[in-house]
């Protein structure tokens, strides 16, 4: 069983976007159904160290289908904007002291420049600790046709790097690929009960040769069923997304390789995969959280939040001094 988590102003922020960018609903269902509905269906159908999306950031979309106008077909969609982190108790004490400092404000003295140097040194330990709670939490709604930036920029990036994906790049491939929802929430059924279906594999799009920067018309994924116990690979579709990232129909896809592997296949104590090693730390969620402040409310943010963003400046470079990592590379963040 997974750990989806929403805190109490997150609750009321989403159900307001819900309210705002999903207009009426079918069924008698309230907004606060909804959030409720997607919360418990990823809790108790994921397991407990799923991860969403491989990308280092750990943010990912699920999209709820509601309304069927049809077989596998819904009129409305409802795309929940979710982050994935490494939850400890270490790490939410470091992100505990790290606000006490920021009410303090950020004068270098000698005390804070040593508690800072302390966090730092925890926060090693924290990003090193392979039993860590992994925890998925929701943020806020967005639109269907919303892509997460991320993907658009790792995509782009992909594209510009080589002469032959110029056509992709021309054909916004990076942005409609970045659409797609990395999970969905939907009843097979009316009266069925909700069934939590993940995005598996490589994409498949159609590229027109004839005219460059005219999309074509659908992409497709495959999703399968995930149960408490991973993958189930005999309840697997491939579904259509029209060109601004909604879902349309799901179809039978007969022939998926079983992604899952066998519960007896563990690794040695300690050990987990690089996916796992990504995921950010309850500290490195915050910087995300102040990070994305910064660029599109600043004029909004409080001298406690700005005095947390160079406090979390101060952490992060004094983590690097203290790793001392051979051979590596200087993150982006370290001021030469």
């Amino acid at each position: 069983m997974a750990t989806v988590h929403v805190d109490q102003a997150a609750e009321k922020h989403i159900i307001e976007r819900i309210n705002e960018r999903a207009g009426r609903l079918p069924d008698g269902l309230t907004a606060k159904a909804v959030l409720e509905i997607v919360t418990d269906t990823a809790a108790g159908q994921a397991p407990d160290d799923w991860r969403f999306t491989r990308h280092p950031c750990a943010h990912f979309f699920i999209s709820m289908l509601l309304q069927p106008v049809e077989v596998n077909r819904w009129q409305k969609q409802v795309k929940f904007l979710g982050g994935t982190y490494r939850h400890t108790q270490r790490g939410a004490k470091l992100v505990r002291r790290l606000e006490r400092l920021a009410e303090c404000g950020t004068a270098p003295h000698a005390q804070a420049r040593d508690t800072l140097t302390d966090i730092a040194s925890r926060y090693l330990e924290d990003l090193a600790d392979a039993e860590a709670t992994v925890v998925h939490e929701l943020k806020t709604v967005y639109k269907a046709t919303t892509a997460l930036g991320q993907e658009v920029a790792g995509h782009l990036e992909e594209y510009r790097g080589e002469r032959h994906t110029g056509l992709l790049q021309a054909l916004r491939a990076h942005r409609r690929l970045a659409t797609r929802p990395n999970a969905l929430v939907f009843r097979p059924a009316p009266e069925a009960a909700w069934e939590l279906w993940v995005r598996q594999g490589e994409p498949y799009l159609a590229v027109d040769r004839k005219g460059a920067g005219r999309a074509p018309d659908e992409t497709y994924a495959v999703f399968c069923r995930l149960t408490p116990a991973g993958i189930d690979p005999k309840q697997s579709a491939l579904w259509a997304f029209d060109a601004d990232g909604r879902a349309l129909a799901a179809g039978q896809f007969a022939s998926v390789a079983t992604l899952a592997a066998p519960a007896a296949c563990r690794p040695p104590a300690g050990y987990r995969t690089e996916n796992y090693w990504t995921l950010p730390t309850a500290l490195d969620r915050l910087a995300f959280d102040l990070d994305y402040e910064c660029r599109y409310s600043l004029h909004r943010m409080t001298a406690r939040r700005l005095a947390l963003v160079t406090l979390l400046d101060q952490v992060y470079a004094a983590a690097w001094s203290l790793a001392e990592v051979p051979g590596a590379s200087k993150p982006r963040w370290v001021d030469e």
